[in-house]
C-alpha cells in the first residue's frame, strides 16, 4: 500500500489543531499546477472544508445562503428626521434585495 501524503497525515492527525490542518491544506492548494491564488477565496474555503472535515476531499453536500440587509435610520432624507448619508434613496436598498430572488 502507498504511503499517506502528508496532507492525509496531518489533516488525520487528531493531535493537530485546525491550524495546523488547514495551513497544510493550503501548502497543498498552492502546490498544484496553477498561479498561486489564481482561485481566490475559493482556495481558502477549500483548505477550510478540507481541515474541518480532517478530509483531502471535503464535501458540500447542502449549502446555504443568508443575505441580511438594512438601511440605518440616518439614511433617511433630512426631511424624515435623517441625515442623508447615504448616495442613494433607502428605497434603493429594498429594490437591491427584492432583484435577489
Amino acid at each position: 500500500a502507498a504511503e499517506p501524503t502528508p496532507l492525509v497525515t496531518t489533516l488525520s492527525d487528531s493531535k493537530q489543531s485546525f491550524t495546523a490542518k488547514y495551513e497544510a491544506a493550503r501548502l497543498y492548494i498552492d502546490s498544484l499546477a496553477k498561479p498561486v491564488g489564481s482561485l481566490g477565496t475559493l482556495e481558502d474555503w477549500g483548505a477550510r472544508m478540507a481541515a474541518l472535515q480532517q478530509t483531502t476531499t471535503p464535501k458540500a453536500d447542502s449549502a446555504a445562503c443568508l443575505i441580511f440587509a438594512a438601511d440605518h435610520g440616518v439614511a433617511k432624507d433630512t426631511s424624515e428626521g435623517g441625515r442623508k448619508c447615504s448616495a442613494y434613496p433607502q428605497i434603493v436598498s429594498r429594490k437591491v434585495l427584492e432583484a435577489l430572488d
